[in-house]
């Protein structure tokens, strides 16, 4: 009896020991320990690796593009803002060209037929018809001069007298004619020549400033997927820049932890 009460009390004290060292926790084992940092590390250098990767593809594209498209700032936003004004400028451009060409063409119709009105009314003008007459008298005197000048009966005098009254003569009836026509139309003609001359010197310079910036849209449009491609670098560079951050700050934290040696494992008292 004395033997079965020991042999009793040894299992119950025993049995509490043997659930405790199964149910506490295990210490980390050092090659586990190592086997875990060894992976961080790994892990570690890929995301270093990837953002030199990321760091190098973005300068190559910046390169790519700045070279392209002449800008210092070659940011993707900023290259879009650029696209999207020189869209706008080509079109207000366009349209400025299509108005400049209507407008030349209506001035040119205008000046034909204020030009014609004008012409006619100074061709009936009594004023410019009289003195016209005058004019051709004066000429045929002149012939008449020559010719006795030829003959010897006419001197040189009345032949150099009678061309001057022909200049005179011919001096008025333009006179006239120029006051006639400016009266009736002229002004007008001259004016609207005036507008065309401006008109063309402006649609050469819309002309000139369309053709630049059609060549910078097509440069710009040529290196398109490397605007996407520098964008999309950008946002995998941060992205990657946190994952080696983070991998960095496990590393530290594990080498923290490691222990300098594996605690003992014991029982309770009973």
């Amino acid at each position: 009896m004395r033997w079965n009460f020991m042999w009793a009390m040894i299992v119950v004290v025993a049995a509490p020991a043997a659930l405790w060292a199964q149910s506490a926790p295990q210490p980390t084992t050092r090659p586990a320990i190592d086997r875990d940092r060894q992976q961080l590390e790994i892990a570690s250098d890929k995301a270093r690796q990837d953002v030199m990767n990321d760091q190098l593809g973005i300068e190559e594209n910046t390169e790519v593009l700045r070279s392209a498209t002449g800008r210092t700032d070659v940011t993707p936003a900023i290259l879009h803002q650029a696209m999207a004004a020189m869209d706008d400028q080509i079109e207000s451009l366009q349209l400025q060209q299509v108005s400049q060409q209507a407008r030349a063409e209506a001035i040119t119709e205008a000046v034909k037929q204020a030009a014609n009105l004008a012409a006619k009314k100074t061709d009936v003008d009594p004023a410019v018809l009289e003195l016209t007459k005058v004019a051709d008298g004066r000429e045929r005197n002149l012939d008449m001069l020559k010719s006795g000048h030829v003959n010897g009966t006419i001197s040189d005098k009345e032949v150099t007298d009678a061309e001057s009254d022909v200049a005179e003569a011919r001096a008025q009836v333009d006179l006239r004619r120029e006051s006639v026509y400016a009266a009736n139309g002229g002004d007008v003609v001259a004016a609207l020549n005036k507008e065309l001359i401006d008109l063309e010197i402006a649609s050469s310079d819309c002309k000139a400033k369309l053709e630049f910036l059609k060549n910078q849209a097509n440069e710009t449009l040529h290196v398109t997927d490397n605007i996407d491609r520098l964008e999309s670098l950008q946002k995998k560079l941060a992205m990657d820049e946190a994952d080696a951050q983070g991998l960095r700050e496990r590393l530290e934290d594990e080498q923290l932890s490691i222990p300098t040696a594996n605690p003992a494992t014991s029982a309770p008292s009973p």
